[in-house]
């Protein structure tokens, strides 16, 4: 589980796996994550301190290399992408999930604008096609892929990243001058006297070519 964070998804694979681990470069998150899979007595897991772009593992170590929720943050997705296919065994899956922008560059610019003002640490979100290009360049062959929605209130959306409040008014500003001008491909609207938008996420599933 590449970028597993507080290992979610890693400990949902423990579940089914012989054996899984996680991967994270944020020691809070792996704390977390080793704590809560012992308190849900969890013993064929463990997480590593390691940077994604050069995992620190044998290559065709893994039968399941997967990523949800992180692309996002790599400035390197290529590259990242290429050391996941590479600890892959051949014949292995690879799976993805994030969020997706527009294929439309211009609405595609001003919905990363507003995440990384959100989250700084949000690198650039990428759109479906892009996730395509990225697995046939390190040799995937897409099995899958499924699409998903999921709806916040503008509010809600900006709290999670905790912005300073003259940084929480001008994204509030962004998303405002979006509601009557689709500039995001967020159908950005008012609904019950709250301004919603909605994120588009992809699931993509792929094979290590043998």
């Amino acid at each position: 589980d590449v970028a597993c964070g507080p290992g979610f998804l890693t400990r949902q694979f423990a579940s089914v796996a012989r054996e899984v681990v996680g991967i994270d470069v944020t020691n809070k998150f792996l704390a977390m994550a080793t704590a809560a899979a012992k308190q849900d007595g969890l013993s064929n897991l463990s997480f590593q301190h390691g940077d994604v772009n050069e995992l620190p593992f044998e290559a065709a170590s893994f039968d399941i290399v997967c990523c949800r929720a992180a692309f996002h943050h790599f400035p390197q997705p290529q590259r990242v992408l290429s050391e996941m296919a590479r600890v892959l065994k051949p014949g292995g899956t690879l799976a993805i999930a994030d969020l997706i922008v527009s294929e439309d560059t211009a609405k595609a610019d001003y919905h990363n604008k507003m995440e990384v003002l959100v989250d700084p640490s949000h690198a650039r979100a990428l759109p479906l096609s892009a996730f395509q290009t990225l697995l046939a360049n390190a040799g995937l062959k897409v099995l899958r892929i499924s699409e998903s929605q999921l709806t916040n209130n503008m509010e809600d959306w900006i709290a999670h990243g905790a912005p300073t409040e003259s940084v929480a008014e001008e994204i509030r500003a962004l998303v405002r001058a979006a509601i009557s001008n689709d500039l995001t491909d967020l159908n950005v609207r008012v609904e019950d006297g709250k301004i919603r938008l909605t994120h588009k996420l992809a699931l993509l599933v792929a094979v290590k070519n043998v």
